[in-house]
C-alpha cells in the first residue's frame, strides 16, 4: 500500500504475516485500536531506521522510511503501519536482480577518497565492490562495511589493464547480479618536481592509472550498464579528476594533464551516452587529506596552500564521498557532463 493511503492494513489483508513476525504488533490491527506501548516501540524503530539514512529518512537512492505520525489518531497510526510494512519489504528483498539492489564499483577503495566513497554508498543501502591492488586495505574497508550492516565484496584489480576489469565485472555479476555505478577513483602521481626532471615512467604512471583506467572501464562496463538500463535501473559513471585538471599546478604537469584529459573525456562520453540515459560526471577535488598529500606539496607548505582555499581547509575524504554519491543519486538524474569542483572555493 503506498504511503499516504488511508486504509486499515488489517482489512486490506496486509498485516497477517507481520502480526506474528514482530514487525507490526498484532494489537495494532485490532478493532480496539493501537496499543500505546507497542506503537511507541514501533515508532522508535522508525526513528532508528530513519537516523541511519540521513536527509529526513530518505537515502540518496530512494529508500525511505516513513516518519511516525505527528498525531495519535487511529487512521494515521494504521496508515503509517502499512507504510512501515512496505519499507520492511524493501529492506528485506533478496538481491536476486539488479532492480532489488543497486551496486557500485569503486576503484582505489582501499584508502583515502575511495574508502570514504565506498562507505558512503553502503550507508545509503548500495552494495559495493571494493576494488584495489592493496589487498589489506581493500579487505579492511570491505569487512568494516559488512560489520556495520552494509554489503560489500573485495576484488583485486589493476585498473590500468583490461583483463582485471573483465574479471571484476564477471565476479560482480556472479555475486551481486549486475552494476549501476562505476567510480573511477584510483589515481596516481609522482612527487612534485620541475617538468624537466620528470621521467617517461612518471608520465606513464599518470596516464596509465588516471586515464587508461577510464578507457578500460568504458569498454568493459558500458555493455553491463546497458543491461542495467534495459532492466529499468539507473546507470552512471563518475570519474575522480582534480582541480589540477582545470587550473595549472606547477610541478605536476603530467598529472594535471592526465586529469584535464579525464575531464574532457567525461564531457564527451556524457554527450555520446546521454541518449541511452547513462550519465557521466567528474569530481574535481582540491588538495586533500589522503596518502598522496605529500606527493603534491613540493616546496609549498600545507599552510600556504590552505590560504588559497576560501573555506580555509583542504578537502576531506568525506567531502569527496558525499559529492560523488550525490552524482549517482536519483536527485542528480538530470546532471551529466558536469566537472564538479569540490574545492572550498579555490576555483571561484
Amino acid at each position: 500500500m503506498p504511503w499516504g493511503t488511508r486504509q486499515d492494513p488489517h482489512e486490506a489483508g496486509l498485516c497477517d504475516e507481520y502480526c506474528s513476525a514482530d514487525i507490526v504488533p498484532a494489537k495494532l490491527c485490532s478493532s480496539a485500536g493501537p496499543n500505546a506501548k507497542q506503537l511507541a516501540g514501533l515508532k522508535g524503530r522508525s526513528t532508528a531506521l530513519r537516523d541511519g539514512t540521513g536527509r529526513d529518512g530518505r537515502s540518496a537512492f530512494g529508500y525511505s522510511c516513513p516518519p511516525a505520525p505527528a498525531t495519535d489518531s487511529w487512521i494515521s497510526d494504521m496508515t503509517w503501519c502499512s507504510s512501515i510494512i512496505s519499507y520492511h519489504n524493501l529492506l528485506n528483498t533478496p538481491p536476486d536482480s539488479i532492480m532489488s539492489q543497486r551496486v557500485a564499483i569503486v576503484t582505489g577503495a582501499g584508502s583515502g577518497f575511495g574508502a570514504a566513497i565506498a562507505r558512503r554508498f553502503a550507508k545509503d543501502g548500495v552494495a559495493v565492490v571494493v576494488c584495489d591492488i592493496n589487498d589489506v586495505g581493500g579487505q579492511e574497508v570491505t569487512d568494516d562495511i559488512n560489520a556495520k550492516g552494509g554489503k560489500a565484496i573485495y576484488i583485486n584489480c589493476d585498473v590500468s589493464k583490461r583483463e582485471p576489469w573483465v574479471k571484476m565485472l564477471a565476479e560482480t555479476k556472479k555475486q551481486l547480479g549486475g552494476v549501476n555505478f562505476v567510480i573511477n577513483n584510483a589515481g596516481a602521481t609522482y612527487k612534485n618536481k620541475p617538468v624537466l626532471e620528470t621521467t617517461e615512467r612518471d608520465f606513464d604512471l599518470c596516464f596509465d592509472v588516471n586515464m587508461k583506467s577510464v578507457f578500460h572501464s568504458v569498454h568493459v562496463m558500458i555493455p553491463a550498464l546497458r543491461e542495467t538500463r534495459a532492466g529499468g535501473g539507473p546507470a552512471a559513471i563518475v570519474n575522480v579528476a582534480s582541480t589540477a585538471g582545470i587550473m595549472g599546478r606547477p610541478g605536476l604537469t603530467w598529472y594535471a594533464a592526465s586529469k584535464a584529459a579525464c575531464i574532457s573525456c567525461t564531457k564527451n562520453l556524457a554527450i555520446e551516452f546521454g541518449p541511452e540515459q547513462i550519465r557521466f560526471n567528474a569530481i574535481c577535488p582540491v588538495f586533500g587529506n589522503t596518502g598522496l598529500k605529500q606527493m603534491f606539496m613540493g616546496e609549498t607548505t600545507e599552510d600556504m596552500f590552505i590560504k588559497s582555499i576560501p573555506l580555509g581547509r583542504c578537502s576531506e575524504p568525506e567531502d569527496i564521498a558525499n559529492s560523488t554519491v550525490f552524482l549517482c543519486s536519483d536527485e542528480a538524474s538530470f546532471l551529466t557532463g558536469v566537472a564538479l569542483p569540490v574545492d572550498g572555493g579555490r576555483l571561484a
